[in-house]
């Protein structure tokens, strides 16, 4: 019997076909290239150049500005008075604001008084005038303001103290009684100085107003004045001054 050659032909044709299919399995372990193109995202920062655009202004810290001082007060005086150097601005001129009212003692006649809290200065209303007593003092009186004693112009009275009469500046007469001691005689009310207890103190820092006539009273003196004609004294244990 004859064997046909057929089979072997098919095969050959076989094995190259297989071999071809190995090799593709093997070099399979590699990713195709892919298709899809990379997108790029925009840069959101960068922004294209405006010409028209104002640039932004730059900030300077400024300095806080400092306060403006306040004018010290100056005096208004009537009828062309200079107030003394460091005299209150005030001792010429209407009675100030909030300033305290001094009221009359029952028994004083109407006598509008007040001492200071060192007892050493006690004033008082009397008539048309107002004065000043100051029981201790260092300086020398006036001897321009010095009044005669008995009528003789060379007999002039010792002093302790100033009085507005008319309106105008003059030493008190030593030998006065001021109304302070004339009412403490009878009631048996004379403290310090033979000045009544019953009077009113007129505390540092404090205005009186009695009637046309105020004063301050400070630490360093007391200052009053006439507030019609704007003429007044200052008087302190070692110093005085008038206008």
């Amino acid at each position: 019997m004859r064997l046909s050659s057929r089979p072997k032909t098919q095969w050959l044709i076989l094995i190259p076909v297989v071999a071809g299919l190995a090799l593709a399995g093997c070099g399979g372990s590699e990713d195709p290239p892919s298709t899809e193109a990379a997108t790029q995202t925009p840069d959101q920062t960068a922004q294209p150049a405006n010409p028209n655009r104002a640039p932004k202004p730059v900030l300077t810290p400024t300095a806080e500005p400092s306060p403006t001082p306040s004018p010290t007060p100056t005096a208004t005086c009537p009828g062309g008075i200079t107030l003394p150097d460091s005299i209150d601005a005030r001792a010429c001129g209407p009675i100030p604001t909030g300033a305290r009212v001094i009221t009359a003692l029952p028994d004083a006649w109407g006598s509008l008084m007040f001492r200071t809290p060192s007892w050493n200065i006690a004033c008082a209303t009397e008539y048309e005038s107002f004065g000043c007593m100051i029981y201790e003092y260092n300086y020398v009186d006036p001897p321009e303001l010095r009044v005669p004693c008995s009528g003789d112009p060379g007999d002039l009275c010792g002093s302790n103290g100033f009085r507005i009469d008319r309106g105008f500046v003059q030493l008190m007469d030593r030998s006065d009684i001021p109304p302070w001691s004339a009412t403490c005689w009878d009631l048996g009310t004379c403290g310090a100085n033979y000045i009544d207890t019953r009077l009113p103190v007129l505390e540092y820092g404090q205005v009186a107003a009695l009637e046309r006539y105020a004063c301050i009273s400070a630490e360093d003196g007391l200052t009053c004045w006439d507030t019609v004609t704007g003429h007044g004294f200052f008087v302190s244990r070692d110093a005085y001054a008038t206008w």
